[in-house]
């Protein structure tokens, strides 16, 4: 007889659909994005730059360009997790802030993961506490550079100027010197199997100028046209019949040749 596994690790797994682990790491990402939301407005305002134009003395302001990538970015993030806030907490009022409310969430992940909408539950959030840490943390904040995927799965940042950065994942520890790492990890990430949203997240490897968000879109619009075909899939959302939906999983180097030749045909010079 078959053992039950954990929808996320594949791991046997006897309690609810995501196993304990799992739910843990969940909680931990969630309390972490608390405190990435309540610095994401002023990452935002800090990357909110004016344009040219008259001074005071000509009676016209500078026009404000705000930084449209990050303020959706932030959009993405706020939807997903208060929408399971409001889920978990069965419709009753939720905290007013994006930080209040992945707090609450934290505080139930233990009753979600016992759910039949568990998989696409931790799934989407997974993707929101990572796509806010992006934001944060991404290029010109001075935090964090994205070095790769472990062999374990886990997407590995290190602060800028740390030469050694280890994995956190359960069960690995694995630890991979950062300038190296990054050559090695995106040769190897090539072959490596993901999904929509992995592949959006691992989009800092890409030489695109497409959001997250614009990729995760693009992998499934590719995925339903049949022009980028799966290799694998994973148990995600529960259907109506009770089974779970298979999520998709792409080689990422076939995504990034999609990518670059999307690029390229936008950048291509005109035929003299």
């Amino acid at each position: 007889m078959n053992r039950p596994t954990c929808l996320r690790c594949g791991k046997p797994n006897q309690d609810g659909y995501i196993c304990a682990q799992e739910g843990r790491d969940l909680a931990d990402a969630l309390r972490q994005a608390a405190g990435h939301a309540e610095d994401a407005p002023n990452v935002i305002a800090r990357q909110t730059r004016y344009g040219s134009g008259f001074g005071s003395r000509g009676g016209r302001e500078r026009p404000l360009i705000v930084n449209l990538e990050a303020a959706a970015d932030y959009a993405t993030v706020e939807n997903t997790i208060t929408t399971w806030a409001r889920h978990t907490a069965g419709g009753h009022p939720i905290a007013g802030t994006l930080a209040g409310a992945a707090r609450e969430l934290a505080g139930d992940v233990e009753w979600l993961r016992h759910q039949r909408e568990a998989g696409e539950a931790f799934d989407e959030l997974h993707y929101a506490c990572r796509l806010l840490e992006q934001l944060v943390d991404r290029p010109g904040s001075g935090k964090q550079r994205l070095v790769g995927m472990c062999d374990c799965g886990r997407i590995l940042y290190a602060p800028h100027g740390r030469d050694i950065v280890q994995c956190k994942a359960s069960n690995c520890g694995a630890s991979w010197n950062v300038d190296e790492s990054q050559e090695i990890l995106r040769a190897a990430l090539d072959e490596k199997h993901v999904t929509a949203a992995e592949a959006a997240h691992l989009a800092g490897f890409l030489e695109t100028d497409r959001t997250g968000c614009q990729i995760r879109k693009l992998v499934n619009k590719w995925n339903e046209r049949e022009v980028l075909q799966p290799v694998d899939g994973i148990p995600g959302k529960i259907n109506n019949e009770g089974s779970p939906r298979i999520l998709p999983l792409f080689r990422f180097g076939d995504i990034a040749n999609l990518l670059d030749r999307m690029r390229q045909r936008r950048h291509r010079s005109p035929a003299a």
